[in-house]
């Protein structure tokens, strides 16, 4: 169902990965119906086959055909009585969107967007070169094509944000604001105030949505979980806090979360976790 690609070297400091999504109902009255969990990645795709809802926080979202997402603060659902659905997708480094578009990324938060209506990209060029996708290996030729063309043309610097994320990354999540700015040297006001503006969200919730996603990967679906064990390898305060962040997260308790129900979950997060791809 998932298929990644490393991105053209070029492409590295903007993009963790290039993927595709092919699914094909068995029957008529299968329904794609997938949990998802916020990865800190923002996500530029094109569906050419099939369409979905996204249900976020209640919300009822509709996708476009070729959509830009920014950061995932909450769980959110992925529905579609489609037959078949195949996506081809880039998921972006948390700045990538602003490095390489100058986005708006805190009005991006738990949002999907047109990506027409957002990127500054010719649109002839896009509707052209996506119109002709019939396969999701094609489909990623052709995205990779459209971000080289934008590096090529104009992007930001690397900066402290930056510097941070690969702190984050590093330590998996199990690092706090005050080690990021000690480490950088600057003032906690500016750092906080030019990491929302880069990534969408606080240092702190990027961190706490990270570490997540690293122990999320940790998770062995045959056998029994020790969350105990898991929890303070993580360095949550307690089990309760622990629970909490998994509540808000998965919509459950732990000990009551079956992955087996969520395919897509399963294999993006802990067969071949995409958090992994960040380097």
């Amino acid at each position: 169902m998932f298929t990644t690609y490393l991105p053209d070297k070029v492409l590295e400091p903007y993009v963790a990965t290039l993927y595709t999504i092919e699914w094909e109902g068995e029957r008529d009255s299968d329904i794609f119906n997938e949990l998802c969990l916020p990865t800190g990645y923002c996500i530029l795709a094109y569906l050419f086959d099939g369409g979905f809802t996204v249900y976020v926080e209640g919300a009822k979202i509709p996708l476009p055909n070729f959509y830009v997402t920014g950061q995932q603060a909450c769980k959110y659902i992925f529905k579609s009585n489609a037959n078949s659905i195949k996506i081809v997708g880039a998921a972006l480094k948390p700045t990538g969107l602003w490095h390489l578009f100058g986005l708006n990324m805190p009005s991006l938060v738990n949002k999907a967007e047109p990506a027409l209506n957002l990127l500054d990209i010719p649109s002839d060029l896009l509707q052209e070169s996506l119109s002709t996708i019939k396969a999701p290996k094609e489909g990623v030729s052709i995205l990779e094509k459209i971000l080289i063309q934008r590096v090529q043309s104009s992007v930001q610097s690397p900066n402290a944000v930056d510097i941070a994320i690969g702190m984050i990354h590093e330590k998996r999540g199990c690092v706090s604001v005050t080690q990021l700015i000690q480490k950088l040297n600057i003032s906690e006001r500016y750092f906080q105030k030019l990491f929302k503006k880069m990534v969408g969200l606080t240092p702190s919730l990027y961190t706490r949505i990270v570490r997540f996603n690293f122990m999320f990967s940790e998770m062995n679906p045959k056998a029994e979980q020790d969350f105990k064990t898991i929890s303070a390898l993580y360095n949550y305060y307690d089990f309760s806090h622990f629970s909490r962040d998994f509540k808000k997260y998965c919509g459950e308790a732990p000990t009551k979360f079956h992955i087996d129900r969520f395919h897509f979950l399963k294999e993006t997060m802990i067969e071949a976790p995409v958090i992994l791809k960040h380097k």
